[in-house]
């Protein structure tokens, strides 16, 4: 029934999204959805009757929960832009600490945006529009202070080690600040590595090098370890910091999968080496270990 509804209404979408328990991410694009097909909702909701639907038509038909809904359409799909930089394999903590720091600027974008033109919040510009009264906004300008401040507390372990990652991502443009933080690294002298950043300054052949090249293929050549050391050292040892959990949430995903209650026998060992299979990047080359074997076992 609600299917004909939505496509009897020429509606944006002609599905609906089965949710159980919303996840994060989906929140975001759940929510930009609602917004989208909010008359439609209403409408539906007028049909439907009853007490639920009245105290869903209420908040949709109220003026402050419509303007809290444009602001968290707005700000969530930032949010969730963000998410999706923080995530995923192969991620060091040079990039995280660019994604964090450009998204810290970022919000103080957004409350000068919000106080002004709204030119990164489409959805309340598109809600103000045809509006003869000011819309208040004093709760979203207070929601940015607050997603500010809580960026600053859960990435403040960044502000030791900011200097480091500059020095690191970009020699010849490092400032002062990596020699109050190159304590972080207690087998590299800071003597020695100001003098080897002198001489990287000066030497024109690794500048034109480091523009042609990524920043580990730059620090793993021999040359340039052999008369950097320690700014390689260091180099080599940053991305060992983990900035985020995905490998070891990604490692206890497949460890509850192969965990199952139909492995029954499952003993430690089978764990071990099933969990070391799942996990691994290595790509077994099938065909050759084919050809090794003398003796074959054909099914019936």
């Amino acid at each position: 029934m609600r299917l004909k509804f939505l496509q009897e209404s020429d509606s944006q979408y002609d599905d609906l999204l089965v949710h159980n328990n919303v996840r994060w991410l989906s929140k975001g694009i759940a929510l930009q959805r609602v917004w989208t097909v909010r008359q439609h909702i209403e409408q539906a909701f007028s049909e439907i009757g009853g007490d639920a639907a009245e105290r869903f038509l209420e908040i949709l038909r109220s003026e402050h929960s419509l303007r809290d809904m444009a602001f968290l359409t707005d700000i969530l799909a930032y949010l969730n832009d963000l998410n999706l930089k923080l995530q995923g394999e192969g991620r060091n903590v040079v990039e995280l600490w660019q994604a964090v720091t450009s998204f810290k600027d970022k919000l103080h974008c957004f409350y000068e945006d919000i106080n002004s033109d709204m030119n990164h919040f489409p959805i309340i510009r598109e809600f103000e529009n045809g509006r003869d009264d000011v819309v208040d906004l004093t709760a979203a300008c207070a929601f940015l202070i607050d997603v500010s401040s809580e960026m600053e507390r859960r990435f403040a372990a960044f502000d030791s080690i900011n200097g480091i990652i500059e020095l690191v991502a970009c020699p010849f443009q490092a400032h002062q600040l990596w020699k109050t933080q190159v304590d972080n690294f207690p087998h590299v002298p800071r003597g020695v590595a100001e003098l080897e950043l002198c001489d990287l300054k000066a030497d024109i052949l690794a500048k034109a090098q480091f523009a042609e090249q990524t920043i580990v293929g730059f620090r793993t050549q021999p040359a340039v370890q052999e008369k950097y050391p320690m700014l390689c050292k260091m180099a080599v040892h940053l991305p060992t910091f983990f900035g985020t959990t995905y490998l070891c949430e990604s490692m206890f995903s497949k460890l509850t999968f192969i965990k199952s209650r139909y492995r029954s026998v499952l003993t430690e060992e089978h764990t071990q080496k099933l969990l070391s299979v799942a996990v691994t990047k290595d790509k077994p080359d099938i065909a050759a270990i084919a050809a090794k074997q003398t003796c074959f076992h054909v099914s019936h």
